[in-house]
């Protein structure tokens, strides 16, 4: 149960991150009296929660791995392994997906930081950075998408798998 716990962990933070901070909606209707601080504390606080959420998936990838191990050690069976090779496969791209739109994020964070410091217009830096931070987003749900459903199948046929083994285990 603890490797699907840990699978259960890792696909809600992979597939459902929160990569959109509340503030972006606020600085949407204050964008034409936003201050320069108020920007650089934005981009402040999503630098470091995307930081965060990288860790976060490294701790979680860890935890999975060694609950993979315990459950092999308890039921090596070749189905129960093509599940998991799949489910880590699909888990994998997904990953790499998120990751990929966050190192993007925090690449449009910096350029907003350097065209503010080469004194651009605040109003034109947020309209930039709103525009450029929509297509990473569009990006990010378009390309994970049709993995999604994939994900939710091996997810119950893991936990068929692991039913039926507790079951004979309680026989």
């Amino acid at each position: 149960m603890a490797y699907y716990k840990a699978i259960s962990l890792l696909d809600l933070n992979i597939t459902k991150p929160d990569l959109i901070k509340h503030e972006i909606d606020y600085f949407d209707k204050k964008k034409d009296t936003m201050s320069k601080s108020d920007y650089l504390r934005y981009v402040s606080e999503a630098e470091v929660i995307l930081n965060k959420l990288k860790e976060e998936l490294s701790n979680l990838k860890c935890q999975r791995d060694v609950a993979e191990a315990e459950l092999m050690f308890f039921g090596d069976t070749s189905e129960l392994t093509s599940i998991i090779d799949n489910l880590n496969s699909l888990l994998m791209l997904l990953e790499k997906v998120l990751i990929k739109s966050i190192n993007l994020l925090l690449q449009v964070f910096k350029e907003s930081n350097v065209n503010l410091n080469n004194r651009h217009v605040i109003q034109t830096v947020v309209l930039e950075t709103q525009e450029k931070r929509a297509k990473i987003f569009t990006d990010l749900y378009t390309d994970r998408h049709s993995d999604l459903s994939s994900i939710r199948i091996f997810n119950d046929n893991l936990k068929k798998i692991l039913m039926k083994r507790l079951k004979s285990l309680t026989s």
